[in-house]
C-alpha cells in the first residue's frame, strides 16, 4: 500500500486511525509501470541561440509535461464519473456501499482525484541541459525526475473529530499514480522536444477508470473479473498469514506468482532439483489446494499426511488422479488463480 504518511509520528497516528476508519485502501491490488514517449511541439518565435529563449524552451517543455499529467488525472476523474453514473438494465453499476472499498480510487461523493505536481520538475532546466551551449543533440537518458503524483483524497471530515480539530487533522490520502521523466532529447532541424515518461499506476484502477468507454456491459464484466481477482488476494492472503513456508519461499506464494504458475513449475518430483526448490513447490501445492478446498492444511513445504489428503480430495472433487505425480493433476491445480 503506497500511501504518503505524515514525517509527525503523532499526526501519523491520527492518519491511520482516520484511514482504516475511512477504510481507505489499495491492499490487495497490484501496481505496474509503463512508458510513454511523447513529442512536443515547441512554438518559439525568437532566435534560437539566444540563452534565455532556451530557458524558456525548457520551461515550455516542463509545463507541457505537467499539463499532460494533470490531463490525464481528469480523464480519470471524467471517467470515474461517468462509472458512477453508469447502469445495468435501468439500475447503477456502482453503488456507494457495496463498492466503496472495491474500488477506492474512483471519485465517490466523500473524495475526489487531484493531481499533486512535485518540485523536482523545476530543476529540469538548471540540473539537466546546459542552456548556454546549443540545446540541439542534447539528451539526457536517466533523468528519473519525479513530475507528481494522482491522489485520492477525502473530502469528508471524520465523523469522530470536534469542530476544533476537524481543520487540522490531516486528510486520508492514497497514491494512484505517480509520473517520472525518464529522458528527454532535441534533435537537429525538429521543432519537437521527444520526452519519455514513466507512469506508475494501479491495474485494477487503469482499468475501470479507462475502460469505461467500452459501454456499460464491458464494464460490468471487467468489474466481476476485478471482484473474482481481489476475493483471490485475499484468500491466498489468509492462506499464507504466518504459514512457515513465508520465511523460505516469501513472494512465490503471492498470488502474482501464482497466477501464473504451470503445471511442471508445481511438479516436486521433478529428478534434479534442490531441496528449497522441492521445498517451495510443495508450499505452492499447498497454497493453491488450501484455497481451492478451503482448509487449514499447513503451508510449510513438507508432504505429510495432511497434504497427501488433500491432494487426494481435490483429485476426487476434479476427476483427476489424486497425485502431485500426475500432470492432470498439477494442470488442473495450476488454473485454481
Amino acid at each position: 500500500m503506497l500511501v504518503q504518511y505524515p514525517e509527525d509520528s503523532s499526526q501519523q497516528s491520527a492518519f491511520l486511525s482516520i484511514a482504516r476508519r475511512e477504510s481507505f485502501s489499495t491492499d490487495g491490488f497490484r501496481w505496474t509501470e509503463g512508458d510513454i514517449d511523447l513529442l512536443f511541439k515547441l512554438d518559439i518565435s525568437a532566435e534560437i541561440g539566444n540563452a534565455d529563449t532556451k530557458r524558456t524552451i525548457l520551461n515550455s517543455v516542463e509545463s507541457q509535461i505537467r499539463k499532460f499529467a494533470e490531463g490525464f488525472a481528469e480523464d480519470l476523474k471524467t471517467n470515474g464519473a461517468k462509472l458512477l453514473d453508469a447502469k445495468v438494465r435501468d439500475k447503477p453499476l456502482l453503488n456507494f456501499d457495496n463498492h466503496k472499498n472495491l474500488f477506492p480510487w474512483l471519485p465517490w461523493p466523500d473524495r475526489k482525484i487531484v493531481f499533486r505536481p512535485a518540485a523536482e520538475l523545476e530543476e529540469l532546466p538548471k540540473r539537466a541541459f546546459y542552456p548556454d551551449a546549443p540545446l540541439v543533440n542534447q539528451a539526457k537518458a536517466e533523468l528519473n525526475l519525479k513530475i507528481g503524483d494522482i491522489l485520492v483524497v477525502s473530502t469528508a471530515p471524520s465523523a469522530q473529530a470536534s469542530p476544533l480539530t476537524r481543520g487540522t487533522l490531516p486528510q486520508v490520502e492514497f497514491t494512484l499514480a505517480t509520473f517520472e521523466l525518464i529522458s528527454l532529447e532535441f534533435e537537429r532541424g525538429s521543432m519537437f522536444s521527444s520526452v519519455s515518461l514513466r507512469i506508475k499506476s494501479l491495474v485494477a484502477g487503469a482499468i475501470v477508470a479507462l475502460g469505461v468507454s467500452l459501454g456499460s456491459a464491458e464494464a460490468s464484466k471487467a468489474i466481476g473479473m476485478i471482484e473474482a481477482h481481489h476475493q483471490y488476494q485475499v484468500r491466498v492472503a489468509e492462506a499464507t498469514k504466518g504459514q512457515p513456508a513465508m520465511q523460505f519461499c516469501g513472494s512465490r506464494l503471492s498470488l502474482d506468482y501464482l497466477e501464473h504458475v504451470r503445471d511442471r513449475s508445481l511438479n516436486y518430483n521433478e529428478p534434479g532439483i534442490s531441496p528449497e526448490e522441492k521445498a517451495c513447490r510443495i508450499a505452492e501445492e499447498q497454497v493453491l489446494l488450501k484455497v481451492a478446498l478451503n482448509t487449514d492444511l499447513a503451508v510449510d513445504g513438507k508432504v505429510g499426511p495432511e497434504t497427501i489428503a488433500s491432494e487426494s480430495e481435490y483429485g476426487h472433487e476434479k476427476s483427476v488422479p489424486g497425485t502431485n505425480r500426475s500432470p492432470f493433476f498439477r494442470g488442473k491445480l495450476s488454473k485454481e488463480l
